[in-house]
């Protein structure tokens, strides 16, 4: 019996052992192959390298915008079957890395779909502390990178805009870059931002890197070169300091932007450098720094509008030789005031210009009917956008005959000295004015002249003017407005007089518009008039257009017609 039984026990062991040595060959043998390919792809990893950042140079090639060399720590969580293992492992190295390397949880970059933290601009410190734990571990990766640097951020970041992390595809597995948020950075991020490096690293069970391959290569970002001057952009900036307002300085022939300039600005380095406590304080104040005032900020024009009233109608065969100004002008029922209370006596076009007069607007107001006026600043670009491509921009407002809620002709009267349903930005002004000094032409306004690598092959160029459409500009009107705007800086009655230089002859048109109804206005800035002007040098061979405009700055000829000398006199003729 008992032999019976081990006989049993003996057959049972050999069976087990059988199954075991079959499983075996089954695995080793037959399915060896299999297996080699899955263990290789497994200790397959992929590294990716950014390429440094194209640079954004002015017109005389001084730098604006460059890269400075920084160093990621890369954690990555080791692959586990069981995900809630790997979600413990990725809080421990979170926290790990915000006590060891003494970083703030905001400062952690993270991609939880493939577990990974991410921490830049490391220290000396920092970065010597990670490559010593990189030593023992090879799911830790120092990675180099580039960080912008925009120089004299504050009075450029308003064009150049900034960057922010974010995935370089669409897959939520792809490693995070800097691409652009605003302004050019954003515009031409494809252009500036490069191809990335990848490198297939294969790595063995004791975690040594046995195999290196080179998937693609990195490629530098290609360059840009604006049509901004450096020495101007900072001189205007300057002007502007502790104001908020906008100045745009456009070539008249062109169209190339050689200025532009709002405030109040930001630190473009802030976001980055990923300087969060910083860009809260950016993104919470109030003033709004981040919108461009000179392409997005729209306010009523003022007596700005009075140069494209009177030329716009002149088209349309409606002229004043002169009106008597008493101070005052009844439209319709109500009685609208000049800005000078006890009048101006006798005005025609050109002193209207120079010394600003409403009565004689309002009364040339009453020989269009509202379409004629509507269509007249229409012509000019109002109510419409520039066709600057990709920076944002607003439209302005030219209100249409069916949203006047009242008097037809007290509208009329209104948008005749840039008040009422009329609103534009600098940037338009800017356009309109050009088009009366270079024939009728409305260009389109430009910021970037060439897009080139670093071994100078040009790839894109922006060089050539683009005109929108061309105006019929009646001569008569268009010399008498022209003297007007001379005298208005020139002759003693003029609203610029105390702006004239003795270093550049110069000429333009002083605004100040009303923001408030005038039965509410109270001592409040925010319920101060805008201050406008808009010109252009030199006189007797106009090449360029400035308008400045200071929110809540009071009386134009006060305020921004001595910013607009001053900068015309840093420019030079």
């Amino acid at each position: 019996m008992i032999e019976k039984n081990l006989l049993v026990v003996f057959l049972v062991f050999c069976a087990i052992f059988s199954i075991i040595l079959f499983r075996l060959f089954h695995l080793q043998v037959l399915k060896y192959d299999f297996f080699k390919a899955q263990a290789q792809k497994n200790i397959f990893k992929f590294s990716y390298t950014d390429p440094p950042r194209g640079l954004i140079f002015d017109a005389n090639n001084d730098i604006i915008a460059s890269n400075q060399v920084s160093f990621c720590g890369v954690f990555s969580v080791p692959y586990s079957k069981k995900r809630h293992l790997m979600i413990q492992k990725y809080e421990e190295i979170k926290s790990f890395v915000e006590q060891e390397l003494s970083v703030s949880r905001e400062s952690i970059q993270e991609t939880l779909n493939n577990f990974t933290l991410t921490v830049c601009n490391l220290t000396p410190i920092q970065l010597e502390r990670i490559y010593r734990l990189k030593l023992f571990n090879p799911n830790i990766e120092i990675k180099k990178t580039y960080n912008r640097v925009v120089n004299k951020p504050e009075a450029f970041s308003s064009i150049i805009g900034y960057l922010a992390q974010s995935q370089s595809n669409q897959s939520s597995f792809a490693p995070i870059r800097q691409r652009g948020v605003l302004g050019v950075e954003k515009c031409y991020d494809d252009f500036l931002s490069g191809v990335e490096g990848i490198t297939k690293l294969s790595i063995n069970v004791r975690a040594e890197t046995v195999e290196t391959i080179t998937l693609r290569k990195e490629t530098s970002g290609l360059n840009l070169k604006l049509f901004i001057r450096k020495d101007w952009q900072n001189r205007a900036f300057e002007l502007l300091s502790g104001k908020a307002g906008a100045i745009v300085v456009l070539e008249v022939n062109t169209g190339y932007l050689r200025t532009v300039v709002s405030a109040p600005s930001y630190n473009a380095n802030a976001f980055n450098n990923q300087d969060v406590p910083e860009i809260r304080k950016i993104l919470n104040n109030v003033e709004k720094p981040l919108i461009n005032r000179a392409f997005q900020g729209v306010y009523p024009p003022g007596s700005v509008a009075k140069i494209f009233v009177a030329l716009g109608l002149a088209n349309y065969g409606k002229k004043l030789k002169t009106a008597f100004c008493p101070g005052y002008d009844l439209v319709g029922k109500r009685s609208l005031r000049c800005h000078k209370r006890s009048g101006h006596g006798t005005m025609d076009l050109v002193e209207a210009i120079s010394q600003s007069c409403d009565v004689y607007f309002y009364n040339l107001s009453k020989l269009a009917n509202y379409d004629e006026i509507f269509n007249s600043l229409s012509l000019f670009g109002f109510g419409k956008e520039t066709g600057l491509e990709c920076i944002p921009q607003s439209k302005g407002t030219l209100r249409p005959k069916d949203k006047i809620k009242h008097s037809i002709e007290f509208e009329k009267a209104l948008i005749s000295i840039g008040q009422g349903g009329f609103s534009a930005s600098p940037i338009q002004v800017a356009v309109a004015m050009a088009s009366l000094l270079n024939g009728g032409k409305i260009l389109k306004p430009k910021l970037v002249e060439e897009i080139y690598s670093d071994d100078s092959t040009t790839y894109f160029n922006f060089s050539s003017p683009e005109v929108m459409q061309t105006i019929e500009l009646e001569k008569q009107t268009m010399e008498a407005v022209k003297e007007g705007m001379f005298k208005a800086i020139n002759s003693s009655s003029g609203t610029a007089y105390s702006s004239r230089s003795k270093q550049v002859l110069y000429a333009g048109k002083t605004g100040t518009a009303q923001v408030i109804d005038l039965k509410r206005k109270t001592k409040q800035k925010i319920h101060e008039d805008h201050a406008w002007f808009v010109g252009y040098w030199p006189v007797e061979n106009p090449k360029f257009v400035i308008v400045v405009i200071v929110e809540h700055g009071g009386s134009g000829g006060q305020i921004a017609a001595p910013i607009a000398k001053e900068f015309i006199e840093f420019a030079g003729g």
